[in-house]
């Protein structure tokens, strides 16, 4: 969920530096999931189909003038898959969609949804996203990338279908082809856990593959070793971080603690070297500014700041001049996106209580109490356990003579998702509402449901502080604290 809206910002930041840059994707029809809260904190999932005619979306036309169709191989069958494109200013992003009438019923879920089905689903989604990719990019579209960017693991398959066309066209052997596919690949890691990376069971990377690695000259051992550190036993799994570890010929982490943290977490991959001198670098990871400025905000820049500021944002010296907007201007902007925001608040809390049977007169008790003159924190991102959003709450004593200091009021503001499959991080969620409709809590603590990049928007212009308390070095960069900067705020 955060590497879509990353990759998002990387797209519109290439656009506006004009780097020559394509992007492959998956057209998940149904996204990611919608998120209800029912009156018990339980988090429910439910799916909605997106619909194509109200995005910014065309089918790919062939040279006959009709919708570009490719495929992949599968076991005993091709899977089908149309091509969408979607202009992200002067970059192309292409989507591949499997639900199409020449695919099975079975296939044409492939692409329905992100984090979606089981191992052998996933599996399927990333042979999709890897080896249909570099065919989309060099046989359809006769495009010849000269680098090919993995963001995570889930396209290191394109590895191995640039080695195999490698081999193909140049009739060299599969270790002069691997040495020619690391000069054109870069292996991006965003995840500081084992568990951040796909491991399949070997028979179904083997069901998968059994008709693939002759291709490559490989035997059955040394194909699936791809997938394993050095010196281990053949029932470990294939990990596709490693795949993309041994092939790329750079990789990097997305902050300087994360970068030193891979080098540890993955330095079994090169034994005879010192973990910490494995060959892991960093690049921090950033946002799009002006996607998440709001736009008052940015009058305010456009009046203050140098001319074209947005051109030169990495640069110092244009922000020298911050210092010349007059306070109060930035705090009448500032409020009037926390009023904004308190609308939002009250009428999603509406929503929600609405639906699980609350009373209009509860209701309102609740949402009567926020106040744009409360200092308002705000916690928004995912609900992983590492994230810690329940560590405010860790003294309740305590919060609880913060929280109803009448002289001092504050207000504090929940949202995000819980992976489906995340029963902890679905406890957090239960939690923090059963935190709020505690009396002492009751109008101070929201959470919202159905965190999505629109109410994110009124979130990180709106609060007063942004709550970021991860376990360290659990967190891999931290762009929503990122984003909470680009418009004036208090950080803790």
């Amino acid at each position: 969920m955060d590497f879509g809206i990353l990759s998002g910002d990387h797209l519109k930041s290439a656009s506006d530096l004009g780097i020559p840059l394509v992007a492959v994707g998956l057209l998940y029809k149904n996204g990611y999931f919608h998120q209800k809260i029912n009156g018990y904190g339980q988090q429910e999932t439910e799916y909605h189909n997106i619909d194509l005619y109200d995005m910014p979306i065309n089918p790919v036309k062939d040279d006959k003038g009709e919708d570009l169709v490719i495929f992949v191989k599968f076991p005993k069958r091709r899977l089908y898959l149309k091509v969408w494109e979607i202009n992200v200013g002067r970059v192309k992003l292409y989507l591949l969609d499997s639900d199409i009438e020449k695919n099975n019923e079975e296939d044409r879920d492939v692409t329905l949804r992100l984090y979606g089905g089981d191992q052998e689903m996933r599996i399927r989604q990333e042979i999709v996203l890897g080896q249909a990719g570099v065919d989309l990019l060099t046989k359809y579209l006769h495009l010849e990338p000269t680098v090919y960017h993995m963001n995570e693991g889930h396209s290191a398959f394109l590895n191995l279908e640039i080695i195999k066309n490698i081999i193909k066209e140049k009739q060299v052997s599969f270790e002069v082809a691997k040495d020619i596919a690391s000069s054109k690949t870069v292996f991006t890691t965003h995840t500081p856990v084992p568990a951040g990376n796909d491991i399949f069971p070997l028979p179904l990377v083997e069901r998968y593959f059994k008709d693939f690695w002759p291709r490559l000259g490989l035997s059955r051992e040394d194909f699936l070793r791809l997938g394993m550190k050095p010196g281990i036993d053949l029932d470990e799994g294939f990990n596709m971080g490693i795949l993309a570890l041994k092939i790329a010929g750079k990789k990097n982490g997305v902050s300087k603690l994360h970068g030193a943290v891979s080098r540890e977490l993955f330095g079994e991959v090169w034994p005879n070297i010192a973990a910490n001198e494995s060959p892991i670098e960093y690049v921090t990871n950033g946002i799009h500014t002006c996607s998440w400025l709001a736009p008052k905000m940015k009058e305010l820049y456009n009046k203050y700041l140098i001319p074209y500021w947005q051109d030169n944002i990495h640069n110092d010296n244009t922000w020298e001049k911050i210092k010349n907007i007059p306070d109060d201007k930035l705090w009448n902007v500032h409020v009037d996106q926390k009023v904004k925001l308190i609308k939002l608040v009250k009428d999603s809390t509406h929503e929600r209580l609405r639906r699980s049977g609350y009373s209009y007169e509860e209701i309102n008790e609740i949402t009567s109490k926020l106040n744009p003159d409360n200092l308002t924190i705000g916690f928004a991102r995912r609900f992983a356990t590492y994230k810690r959003a329940t560590l405010i709450f860790k003294d309740l004593e305590r919060i609880t003579q913060i929280l109803n200091n009448s002289d001092r009021p504050v207000q504090i503001i929940f949202a995000g998702k819980a992976h489906p499959a995340d029963k902890e991080g679905q406890d957090l969620i239960k939690y923090i509402h059963e935190v709020s409709m505690m009396p002492q809590f009751k109008g101070k603590i929201f959470i919202l449901e159905n965190y999505n990049i629109a109410m994110s928007r009124y979130l990180i212009s709106g609060v007063d502080v942004w709550l970021n308390n991860p376990r360290r070095p659990m967190e891999a960069s931290g762009t929503s604290r990122t984003k909470s900067i680009c418009k004036w705020s208090y950080q803790l």
